[in-house]
């Protein structure tokens, strides 16, 4: 991810330089709503199990789920926010946060707090 440019991103999906910049300043703020999303989507399929982790049978319910996704993928790739951070975390500081600032286990995601702007 660190060499793929805009340029590349573009081709790939198949629109002009024009509709990628209208949405994306530049390539590291698509890096962060890319995190923005793998981020929700952990926590949409996780949320629940997260909010019940100070019980045994709430931690092995996570686990379950955990262990089910990766059979589902062949344990093919590991986390996605993590995978992502650690592609980008040492020349995009920006990123490295984003991805930092994951909402820790049985926390409440602070990007879902009160007064919260989420990127444009």
């Amino acid at each position: 991810m660190a060499e793929t440019t805009l340029e590349d991103i573009r081709a790939a999906a198949g629109v002009s330089g024009s509709q990628v910049y209208h949405y994306f300043e530049d390539k590291q703020a698509l890096v962060r709503a890319v995190i923005d999303y793998q981020t929700d989507a952990v926590l949409d399929t996780q949320g629940t199990h997260l909010d019940h982790l100070d019980t045994l049978p709430g931690l092995r319910a996570w686990r379950d789920l955990l262990v089910e996704h990766q059979r589902s993928l062949e344990c093919r790739g590991g986390c996605p926010i993590g995978t992502l951070g650690a592609e980008v975390a040492e020349i995009d500081d920006a990123a490295r946060m984003a991805v930092a600032g994951v909402r820790p286990l049985g926390g409440q995601d602070p990007r879902r707090a009160p007064g919260h702007a989420r990127p444009r």
